[in-house]
């Protein structure tokens, strides 16, 4: 009988405890779910592969492409080679997994403070590929667009003007003992002497010592070249990358950045730590009662709906960001590159916080269905030792 009472003034102090407990923690496991979401969603948006996310979230690649494709048609046109051409070719060369490695090489370096090694052999080989196209048929591309009245391929009109101007020069000046100023003139003169078509067939064969000629400067020049760009192309965007990276204010950043991520195992088990010693705290205090189920359960759903509330912040923010954009002179280019960066930032924080809202209210939900299931089984144990 003493120790009934005993454990009745035992189980009597708990709750007492734990009505003074669920004073504090109750609402403290409200507030704590958007805060230790926030807490969770920047440690984890800090990490490399955050960082990385953030740069897939924003379609940085790709906008960077973009933009850089645009800037390379306005200003690194090649005089002798048709646009079109050109432009193709630069868009084969420079691709979209190219910027992709390139920024992935970035943010391993400027995160870990390594020096890049940025492999660029999907760039020269893209180049290599274009221009042995432009080696192989070049020539014959000149001819008819000089001779046949043909549309060239791959080169400006103002280049195959000087080409027909140069060979016809050519032609006149190794013949010149015709006193004539045209090809026509030569071929109406030449064919009096030798006869009609003999023209033709000695212009055949200039033009095979002509293509002969082109075939063996280009394809050295073209080699050159590229084995010279490859080399230096690498070192340019190393180097650039390097200096971004040593960047007194961009260290500084993401040294801050890293000592988070270091931490972000830590913020994650300290978040969940709390909840769940919270949970136990409580349910000890009301010796597993039904109110020890339904008291902190009841305060993580709330916690965690207030932290699925917070996440609906993103689309207004967004909307604001894009209101604000749309008013500044000067970013109508660019603007769409600010709103995907910025919605790449927000993205993997939100998403982290969306996700300790779920865990939460998870949590609150399995703690209602235990205290559902511990009713219906001490029901069942009392109902079959009234039957005994």
């Amino acid at each position: 009988m003493a120790g009934k009472k005993k454990d009745s003034a035992f189980k009597l102090v708990l709750m007492i405890f734990g009505i003074i407990f669920s004073v504090v923690l109750v609402p403290g496991l409200i507030v704590w779910g958007p805060g230790a979401g926030a807490l969770v969603g920047v440690s984890q948006a800090a990490s490399q592969e955050g960082i990385e996310s953030m740069v897939k979230e924003a379609k940085l690649s790709e906008n960077l492409h973009t933009l850089m494709m645009e800037e390379l048609e306005k200003e690194a046109q090649v005089d002798e080679l048709n646009p079109e051409f050109w432009n193709s070719l630069l868009e084969d060369c420079i691709s979209v997994e190219f910027i992709d490695d390139l920024l992935a090489e970035g943010v391993d370096c400027m995160y870990n403070g390594t020096e890049p090694q940025l492999n660029v052999d999907s760039v020269v080989d893209g180049f290599r590929s274009g221009l042995d196209d432009l080696a192989a048929n070049g020539f014959d591309d000149i001819y008819a667009a000089c001779f046949e009245g043909e549309e060239s391929k791959f080169f400006s009109s103002e280049f195959i003007t000087s080409v027909k101007t140069d060979i016809e020069t050519d032609l006149l000046e190794k013949y010149s003992e015709y006193p004539v100023d045209s090809l026509e003139d030569l071929e109406e003169a030449y064919d009096t002497q030798f006869g009609a078509g003999a023209f033709e067939k000695l212009f055949d064969e200039e033009m095979e010592v002509v293509k002969k000629e082109w075939n063996d400067e280009f394809s050295l020049e073209v080699n050159n070249e590229i084995d010279s760009m490859a080399e230096e192309l690498e070192q340019e965007i190393n180097t650039a990358l390097w200096d971004v990276t040593q960047d007194p204010d961009i260290r500084e950043t993401f040294d801050v950045l890293n000592e988070i991520s270091a931490n972000k195992d830590k913020v994650k088990l300290v978040a969940y730590g709390i909840v769940l010693a919270a949970v136990l705290l409580l349910l000890i205090c009301f010796w597993f009662g039904t109110a020890g189920f339904v008291v902190p359960s009841a305060a993580l759903i709330l916690g965690g709906l207030l932290c699925k509330l917070v996440t609906l912040l993103e689309t207004p923010i967004m909307d604001l960001v894009k209101a604000e954009l749309a008013t500044e002179p000067g970013v109508e280019e660019f603007g769409f590159v600010v709103t995907d960066l910025i919605t790449g930032i927000m993205a993997p924080f939100f998403a982290e916080m969306s996700k300790f809202g779920y865990t939460m209210i998870g949590i609150g939900v399995l703690l209602i269905l235990l205290a559902i299931l511990k009713a219906v089984v001490t029901k069942n144990m009392h109902a079959s030792e009234e039957v005994m």
